[in-house]
């Protein structure tokens, strides 16, 4: 009986796990992407929105030479928002040029080789602020990489080391190439460039974009989109050589990662942080409850051993089917965590056991001590 009841709580906390790891059960989530039909621009909502090239965008014969540029002009709907909201993908490198906003800090990230390593990366502050316009323009040259803001030098470096090819690629808006990033705001516009912009022709198309957008001087673009179409599922090139924008009908991540390893993570240690707490808490009712009942099927036979191993494949498990999953991030921390997790509840009923086994045989040797003394100390009793 006893065992038959411990049966049932175990088959209940595992359904639990793993609706809890699936949930929202939603392969097919409406994409949060809308026309702004009164200025004109794309709107990103807070469910996620997403913005995908329809081929990737060609890189020069001379691919490898630093040059190139990019413009976007934007209006952040959020200044706690900490997610990518702009890249380039080449050549199975997602995310080789990427733009992300850190609250109101501007991070551009150039991955160099995998995700085995962290992307190198430059921190503008001060550039994102709740429906302001912002043009930012990235620009490439033999120099170094320039970074502006509104037609304006916020930076000058040579640790990003971007060329051609890093502006080629197919292009992502409105989230991560690989992971759940929903960035809320508007796009107003996109320029992508095989060429060096200089600083003169930096401010004249900042003043071009906060005008009117479509302006035959930003026509040397190879990539140009001025999101005027206004309805629709297809953005428009205007360039000489870019491919058409789309809209899908269903937000899904491009390329999502199986087990995104803990050093490649971009969020916030607070986040991180509550995520692991949660993994690690969420396995320990699992490791518990199931190591009392192998112990209680078979007793002696590595029950803690067997936790650990049956809660890692019950994580993985999760863990695989999320990339499957719009909402949910496949990530090799919350396999760790859930593991860890797991091995806590399994020492944790073990200690228990021993602990009332200890209190067993301390209160029945007490016993013991009260009878002898009942019997051979207390007067009128026989010695």
């Amino acid at each position: 009986m006893k065992l038959k009841f411990l049966r049932a709580i175990c088959i209940a906390v595992l359904c639990s796990i793993l609706v809890a790891g699936v949930w929202p059960f939603n392969p097919f989530r409406p994409n949060d992407t809308h026309w702004i039909t009164d200025s004109g621009g794309l709107s990103f909502g807070t469910k996620g929105g997403i913005l995908v090239s329809s081929r990737p965008l060609s890189a020069p014969l001379t691919s490898d030479e630093p040059i190139g540029s990019l413009e976007i002009l934007f209006e952040p709907g959020s200044a706690n928002n900490t997610n990518t909201f702009f890249s380039l993908s080449n050549h199975g490198n997602p995310g080789q040029l990427a733009l992300r906003q850190y609250f109101d800090t501007l991070e551009v990230q150039h991955r160099i080789r995998d995700e085995q390593h962290q992307p190198a990366f430059v921190g503008i502050r001060n550039v994102f602020h709740p429906h302001k316009q912002r043009l930012i323009t990235v620009a490439s040259g033999i120099k170094g990489t320039a970074i502006y803001v509104d037609g304006m030098l916020a930076n000058t470096t040579h640790h990003l080391a971007l060329s051609a090819k890093d502006f080629s690629g197919q292009i992502v808006i409105g989230t991560s190439p690989e992971s759940l990033s929903p960035w809320i705001g508007r796009l107003l516009g996109l320029a992508i460039y095989q060429q060096e912009l200089t600083p003169s022709e930096v401010l004249d198309h900042y003043k071009i974009w906060i005008g009117n957008r479509a302006s035959g001087m930003l026509k040397e673009a190879a990539a140009l989109y001025t999101f005027d179409e206004g309805a629709g599922s297809i953005v428009h090139n205007r360039g000489t050589a870019g491919p058409s924008l789309i809209i899908p009908a269903s937000f899904q991540v491009p390329h999502p990662r199986l087990l995104e390893r803990p050093w490649t993570r971009v969020d916030t240690w607070r986040s991180y942080l509550s995520d692991l707490i949660i993994n690690f808490a969420g396995f320990i009712p699992f490791g518990f409850f199931f190591c009392a009942w192998f112990s209680l099927r078979r007793p002696n036979s590595y029950a803690t051993l067997k936790v650990i191993v049956f809660g890692a494949m019950i994580s993985l498990t999760i863990e695989t089917l999320q990339v499957y999953l719009p909402t949910r991030d496949s990530d090799l921390t919350d396999v760790i965590a859930n593991t860890t997790g797991a091995a806590a509840g399994a020492v944790l009923h073990q200690w228990a056991v021993h602990a009332s086994s200890r209190q067993h045989r301390d209160g029945v040797a007490r016993w013991q001590k009260a009878i002898n003394f009942l019997l051979y100390k207390v007067p009128g009793k026989p010695l």
